[in-house]
């Protein structure tokens, strides 16, 4: 049986709009090709205003893949939030801002990773409540920052040694191969040892 390519190394996307190129490409080929180009995509040009008619397209393409998991308004928020994080990352780019790659990745990163509160909490108000009380807190801020990237470890660690470019290295000597892969793979498993939650938690896809 041949699968297509369900995740591409998403967390090494450098924008959000890079993200979705990288994960969840089955969904996302589909709402691409079903929703955002019927729609008219960003070839716009006949429109008055080409680019805020192309806004509306991204918004109503990710407002019905937030509804596609779930008729709740998590979901819409949380496909709404990623339409405007693409949207603000477009903008600021077009300005000619430019940064490193490697700080694009990290903050794009933090911010898929802070979009998954509204995908896993239905309870807006509690979302609320704790957004606007945690609001000034830098401390709390820097350290569920820092938890994050800790546990994202084995995860950077695997797709940074799986690019093309560290694999070159690999062609010149099967044993150092072996033996850099024998070594990421049980780091990677001590780390899920190490970090692993106290409690089960049901897989949130089993849900849909």
């Amino acid at each position: 049986i041949e699968l297509s390519l369900n995740f591409r190394h998403p967390w090494l996307a450098s924008s959000p709009a890079d993200f979705w190129q990288r994960w969840h490409i089955t969904l996302s080929s589909w709402l691409r090709d079903y929703v955002y180009i019927p729609l008219g995509g960003n070839q716009n040009q006949h429109s008055s205003h080409p680019r805020r008619r192309t806004a509306i397209n991204i918004v109503i393409t990710f407002a019905l893949g937030g509804l596609w998991h779930g008729a709740a308004w998590n979901f819409v928020l949380w496909g709404l939030l990623h339409a405007a994080l693409i949207l603000i990352w477009r903008t600021v780019s077009s300005s000619n801002f430019k940064s490193p790659g490697s700080v694009s990745t990290i903050l794009t990163f933090m911010l898929i990773s802070t979009s998954w509160l509204l995908f896993r909490e239905s309870d807006m108000a509690f979302i609320g409540r704790n957004i606007f009380e945690s609001r000034g807190e830098l401390q709390v801020a820097a350290a569920l920052a820092a938890t994050t990237l800790l546990y994202s470890t084995p995860l950077w660690l695997h797709a940074i040694i799986d690019q093309p470019r560290i694999e070159k290295l690999w062609t010149q000597n099967d044993v150092s191969r072996t033996a850099a892969f024998t070594a990421l793979t049980l780091t990677s498993f001590i780390g899920i040892l190490l970090l692993r939650a106290s409690t089960s938690a049901e897989f949130i896809y089993f849900r849909f």
